[in-house]
């Protein structure tokens, strides 16, 4: 499991410009981005929302989680390690504390806007989030057990992000498993070796505890990548439809 670190001022990737900052949580807001808040040396964490950015008072309002002790920890501590991602990449940016107050009539918690946010460079591939009216599985094999199947969060040509499985399947950072087949709606079964990447704990919106871990395609065919590539231009190709649509 990543042990979660407050940020290195060193980092080269770090977003220090008020501008630049506020740009980044502002579009993190307006998509009401559910957000990992780490609240504890032991990775014990909440998940929230960014509601908005007051710029001028310099201040973030967030909503509540839907674990009241979590909600209480959260007020309790002075350092508070926020990570989620934007246009596929990981951001974090941490808080000297949330205090309890109210957002447009509804109970929130209000931070001090951050200095510096970290924002990392976009993936040599691009990566899709499957779209929310699709539910694709991959069934990954398990040495001595029944193979498990898990929902697949975002895919590209590198790789898959999963979730939905519990702490006791062994998907443990570095190892490899064959066999694995997922299918693409509309486009065909990928059968390929996937070697897991990262994993951690993480909670839905609901409230539900979940692990969730980044897997990386080992040895894709032409073919097998020409599957994928073509079943992400068309996901991409109908979202901008809709937003065409949408727009008229």
């Amino acid at each position: 499991m990543t042990t979660i670190k407050p940020l290195d001022n060193d980092n080269e990737y770090l977003l220090r410009s008020p501008a630049e900052v506020i740009f980044v949580l502002k579009a993190l807001a307006r998509k009401r981005a559910a957000i990992s808040a780490y609240f504890s040396d032991t990775n014990d964490f909440a998940t929230v929302a960014l509601l908005s950015v007051d710029a001028a008072a310099r201040v973030l309002y967030f909503d509540l989680s839907p674990d009241q002790k979590a909600n209480l920890a959260l007020q309790a501590t002075r350092h508070i390690i926020c990570i989620t991602t934007h246009d596929k990449v990981r951001v974090q940016f941490d808080l000297d504390g949330m205090s309890a107050t109210q957002f447009e009539g509804e109970p929130a918690f209000r931070a001090r806007l951050p200095d510096k946010l970290l924002k990392l460079q976009r993936r040599n591939y691009y990566r899709l989030s499957v779209p929310y009216d699709q539910t694709i599985k991959c069934t990954i094999p398990l040495p001595d057990q029944m193979p498990v199947q898990v929902e697949i969060m975002d895919i590209s040509i590198g790789g898959i992000g999963i979730i939905g499985y519990t702490p006791d399947v062994p998907l443990q950072p570095g190892t490899v498993y064959e066999n694995c087949s997922l299918s693409l709606p509309g486009f065909g079964l990928v059968v390929t070796s996937l070697q897991v990447r990262s994993s951690f704990d993480f909670m839905l919106r609901s409230g539900v505890h979940t692990q969730r871990a980044g897997c990386r395609f080992l040895d894709l065919s032409p073919q097998t990548e020409s599957l994928i590539q073509r079943y992400i231009l068309e996901q991409e190709r109908k979202y901008r439809s809709r937003l065409v649509d949408d727009a008229r």
